[in-house]
C-alpha cells in the first residue's frame, strides 16, 4: 500500500533528522559514504531519494533478493487471501 510506504519514508527521514543532531551519527553518515561510496551525498540529496523510491522500486529490489528459495513461517490470525495478495510478488 502506498500508505505504508508513506509511514516507512516518513519514519526513516525522521530517524535520520534525529541523527543529524549527534556528532558520532553525523561521523559515521560522511564517514561510511567516504569509505565506500563513489560519492558524498548530503542528507538533503539522500532524503530526495528515499522521497523518490516507488513501490515497484520495492517489489523490484524485492524479487532479486529473494530469487532464491526461501521459507516463511506466520503465526497468527488474519485473513489468508489477503495475507497472498499482500506477499505476492
Amino acid at each position: 500500500k502506498n500508505e505504508e510506504l508513506c509511514r516507512a519514508k516518513e519514519m526513516l527521514k525522521g530517524q535520520m533528522a534525529m541523527e543529524k543532531e549527534d556528532s558520532q551519527e553525523l561521523a559515521w553518515f560522511f564517514g561510511f559514504q567516504e569509505l565506500l561510496e563513489s560519492k558524498t551525498k548530503t542528507y538533503e540529496e539522500v532524503i530526495k531519494k528515499i522521497d523518490s523510491v516507488e513501490k515497484a522500486d520495492i517489489k523490484r529490489v524485492a524479487k532479486r533478493i529473494f530469487s532464491q528459495d526461501f521459507y516463511l513461517a506466520l503465526v497468527g490470525q488474519g485473513d489468508e487471501e489477503k495475507l497472498l495478495k499482500l506477499i505476492s510478488l
